[in-house]
C-alpha cells in the first residue's frame, strides 16, 4: 500500500487526501471489523431484545465509517470516529453482562437502543449533507513553516513530561496556586495531544530526519511511561491512540501491531489497577517521585498477576471488592449506556425533565479560572445529574465524579426531542469543520482545529459544558499559535 497522498504540493506539506487504493483497503478492514462485531453481538447469551438493541446501535454507529471508507463522504473521518465510539460505549455493554446494565429490563434496553440509534441517524445524515462532495478552495490559509513545526511541538512534549513529573510528585502544587496549576494542565494537555498527532503525521509521511524521528519516539515513550504513573490508563492510552491516528493519516496505513500490543498491555494493567490505586491513593496518599516510577510499575504488574491467580478479595479490602467486580473489564469500564437507562426509565415519570439546567451554566465555564478563582467546576453538569438522580450527594461530588455523556444529558433535559436536537447540532458542527478543513495541509491552522474534534470524539463521558469549554480553550491556544508561529500562504491543495 502506498504511503503517499494525492495532491502533493512542492512548497507545502502533503494534502490530507486519501487515495482510492487506501480507501479500498480501509473498506476491507471495515468489513472484517463489522463482521467480528456482529458475530460478537449475535452470539451473546442475553435476551433477544437486548441483542436486537445492540445490533441497531451497531449499525447506526458503523454506517458513517462505511460511508467514509466507500468515499461517499469526503474529508477527515471526524464524525465516523465519534459515531463508532457508541459501538463500544452503548452497543457492546448491552450484551456484555454488565451488572449496572443488566439490572434494567430487556425492554428498557431496546428503548434506549432506539434513542441512541435515532440520535446517530439524525447526526449522520446532517453530517453527510456537508461532506458528500470535496471542497474547492484556493484561498489563503495560515500554516507552520516546515522548519519551525518540529522544534515547537517536540518542545511541547518535553515540557509536558516535566509538568507531569512535577505534578504527580506534588511539587507543582507546593509552589503554585491551584488556579495556575489548572490553567497549566489545560494548556499542556491540549498542546501535547496536538503535538503527538502532528509529529506522528510527519513521521508517517517520512517528512522527519532520522535524528528527529528517533528523538520523537524516545520522547513519546518517556511521556507514555511517565503519564502511566498517574494510574489513569486512559492518558497513556490516548497518547498511543493519537500517535497511531497521526501516523495513519500520514502513511495511509493502520498500525495494527502497535494497537494490538497496546491494547493487551492496557488490558493486563487494568486487571491490577484497583489494588495499585488503593495502595498509592488510600494507604500511602502521597505523590510519586521519579525514583519510584519503576517500583510503581513493578507493584502494578504484580497486582495484575495476583489478580489473575486469585480472587479479588484476597488483594483488595472488603469494601472495594463489590465495586471491582462491577467495573473490571474494559467494556464495562467504557460503558455509559447504564446512565441513559437510568435517565430514560426515571425521567418524565419519577422525575421531571431538567429543561436546560445543565446548559445554563455553560457561559460561566468559558471564563478562565485565573480570572475567576471562584469559577464553578468544569464537571458541574455531571455533578448536577449525579445529585438529581440520587447517585451522589453534593459533598461526594467534590472527591468523585461520575461520567454521563452528551446524549444522556440531552435526554435528562428535553427527552427524546433533546437527543434529536443534539444529533442536529453535532452533525452540523462536525460536518462544517470537516468541510472547512478539507484538502488543507497538515501544517495548517484548519487541520489543527479539526484535531480538537478528533480528541473530543473519544471523550464519551463529557457533558455539553465540558465539550464547549474544550473547544473554546483549544481555540484560544491555537489562535495564539496562528498569530505568532504561522505564516500566510495559498492553499494549493484544492480539488477540481
Amino acid at each position: 500500500m502506498t504511503s503517499q497522498f494525492l495532491d502533493f504540493n512542492q512548497t507545502q506539506s502533503l494534502s490530507l487526501q486519501f487515495s482510492a487504493q487506501q480507501k479500498s483497503l480501509f473498506l476491507k478492514g471495515f468489513w472484517i471489523f463489522s463482521a467480528l462485531s456482529f458475530f460478537l453481538i449475535i452470539t451473546a447469551k442475553v435476551d433477544l431484545l437486548s441483542i436486537f438493541g445492540a445490533l441497531i446501535i451497531a449499525v447506526a454507529a458503523l454506517y458513517p465509517s462505511y460511508l467514509w471508507c466507500c468515499d461517499r463522504a469526503k474529508g477527515l473521518p471526524l464524525f465516523p470516529l465519534l459515531a463508532i465510539n457508541y459501538l463500544f460505549t452503548h452497543s457492546f455493554p448491552l450484551i456484555a453482562k454488565n451488572v449496572n446494565v443488566q439490572e434494567y429490563s430487556p425492554t428498557a434496553h431496546f428503548i434506549s437502543s432506539l434513542i441512541v440509534a435515532s440520535f446517530l441517524v439524525v447526526a449522520t445524515f446532517t453530517w453527510l449533507s456537508y461532506v458528500q462532495t470535496s471542497r474547492i478552495d484556493s484561498t489563503k490559509v495560515k500554516e507552520f513553516s516546515k522548519k519551525n513545526i518540529f522544534p515547537f511541538f517536540i518542545s511541547i512534549l518535553i515540557l509536558t513530561i516535566i509538568y507531569q513529573i512535577t505534578f504527580s510528585s506534588g511539587f507543582l502544587w507546593s509552589i503554585l496556586p491551584s488556579s495556575i496549576v489548572s490553567t497549566i494542565r489545560v494548556i499542556t494537555s491540549s498542546l501535547a495531544f496536538f503535538a503527538v498527532i502532528i509529529i506522528s503525521n510527519l513521521l508517517g509521511k517520512n517528512s522527519l530526519k532520522k535524528n528527529q524521528a528517533y528523538l520523537f519516539l524516545v520522547t513519546l515513550t518517556i511521556l507514555i511511561f511517565v503519564s502511566g504513573t498517574s494510574l489513569y490508563l486512559n492518558i497513556p492510552g490516548f497518547y498511543v491512540l493519537f500517535a497511531s491516528l497521526g501516523w495513519m493519516l500520514g502513511s495511509g496505513k493502520i498500525p495494527w501491531r502497535l494497537l494490538l500490543i497496546s491494547f493487551l498491555i492496557i488490558a493486563f494493567l487494568n486487571i491490577g489497577k484497583g489494588a495499585t490505586r488503593h495502595y498509592y491513593w488510600s494507604l500511602r496518599n502521597s505523590g510519586v517521585k521519579p525514583s519510584e516510577y519503576i517500583r510503581v510499575y513493578q507493584n502494578w504488574i504484580n497486582n495484575s498477576l495476583k489478580e489473575i491467580q486469585q480472587p479479588a478479595e484476597n488483594i483488595l479490602p472488603e469494601n472495594m471488592v463489590e465495586k471491582k467486580t462491577k467495573d473490571n473489564s474494559l467494556i464495562n469500564r467504557s460503558s455509559v449506556i447504564q446512565m441513559l437507562l437510568k435517565i430514560q426509565t426515571e425521567t418524565g415519570t419519577e422525575k421531571p425533565y431538567l429543561w436546560g439546567k445543565t446548559y445554563f451554566i455553560i457561559p460561566q465555564l468559558l471564563i478562565p479560572r485565573i480570572l475567576n478563582p471562584n469559577k464553578i467546576r468544569g464537571g458541574e453538569a455531571n455533578h448536577i445529574l449525579s445529585v438529581y438522580y440520587g447517585l451522589q450527594n453534593y459533598r461526594q461530588t467534590i472527591t468523585t465524579s461520575i461520567g454521563w455523556g452528551l446524549l444522556q444529558e440531552a435526554y435528562a433535559n428535553f427527552g427524546w426531542l433533546g437527543c434529536m436536537g443534539l444529533g442536529v447540532f453535532l452533525g452540523n458542527l462536525y460536518g462544517w469543520v470537516t468541510r472547512w478543513s478539507m484538502n488543507t495541509s497538515s501544517l495548517s491552522f484548519r487541520f489543527l482545529v479539526s484535531l480538537i474534534f478528533v480528541t473530543l470524539a473519544f471523550k464519551v463521558e463529557v457533558t455539553m459544558g465540558i465539550f464547549i469549554s474544550v473547544i473554546f480553550q483549544s481555540l484560544i491556544i491555537l489562535s495564539a499559535i496562528r498569530i505568532f508561529l504561522m505564516k500566510t500562504s495559498f492553499n494549493n491543495n484544492s480539488v477540481t
